[in-house]
């Protein structure tokens, strides 16, 4: 998250390179190196700069497409399904076919992105876990960065679960850090200024601990199960 950047950038001079990979990517996808252009930006938009996945290496091709297959525009604003290439990616699964695999030689990595005009990624979410909300599609990764540095969390989820209305809305699972007892209210201030107020979670349900496997990831599956109507009436 930005905030763990800026802590070892702050506190211990220490510059972080982001990068972004999969297994079957064997496994480098991206790495976050400033082209020259960028050292005239101010030190702010720099530092944000260096928040994102950044560019493939030589030979491996990176693109994003709508549910129909249809390459989107890399504008750096437009979301969609990210697909990777390669002659080091993965040809097909154990029992698979290649085309059971591949789609036309592209693999589908299961995360929803964007691209710019340079060939910056910016991983939004894995697609099971995007918030699809009155047709819009809202970022758990992005809120969960935003609340992630709150000085009253230990750490944070956000989750999409129903709604009557906008079918989906996203609440934060938060684990307050000790010796600290935050207010909802206290916690989502902290959105204020940062995204959409439309994309700011409708709830905060504070735990004493966040479900994870055990490689870490957050089991969010178990969260929906957890509080999928904790908004309906």
């Amino acid at each position: 998250p930005p905030s763990m950047i800026a802590e070892f950038r702050d506190d211990f001079d220490v510059e972080l390179i982001h990068a972004w990979g999969m297994t079957e990517m064997s496994p480098l996808g991206s790495s976050n190196q400033p082209l020259a252009k960028h050292f005239d930006l101010p030190i702010s938009e720099q530092h944000a700069l260096r928040e994102n996945q950044g560019r493939p290496p030589w030979g491996v091709e990176l693109k994003i497409v709508d549910p129909s297959g249809v390459e989107l525009p890399k504008d750096g604003v437009t979301q969609g399904d990210l697909m990777v290439r390669g002659h080091w990616i993965l040809e097909r699964y154990f029992r698979q076919t290649r085309e059971e695999t591949l789609t036309d030689d592209w693999f589908h990595t299961g995360d929803v992105a964007t691209l710019d005009n340079d060939g910056y990624l910016s991983i939004k979410d894995r697609s099971k876990d995007i918030i699809k909300s009155g047709g819009e599609w809202i970022s758990s990764v992005d809120l969960e960065n935003i609340a992630i540095a709150h000085p009253s969390l230990e750490d944070a989820a956000v989750i999409g679960v129903h709604h009557e209305k906008w079918d989906e809305r996203p609440i934060l699972v938060a684990v307050p850090a000790e010796k600290h007892s935050p207010s909802e209210s206290d916690v989502l201030t902290i959105f204020d200024g940062k995204v959409t107020k439309w994309h700011i979670p409708d709830k905060v349900v504070f735990t004493d601990l966040l479900p994870r496997n055990a490689t870490g990831k957050v089991l969010k599956r178990n969260l929906r199960e957890t509080y999928c109507n904790i908004l309906i009436d």
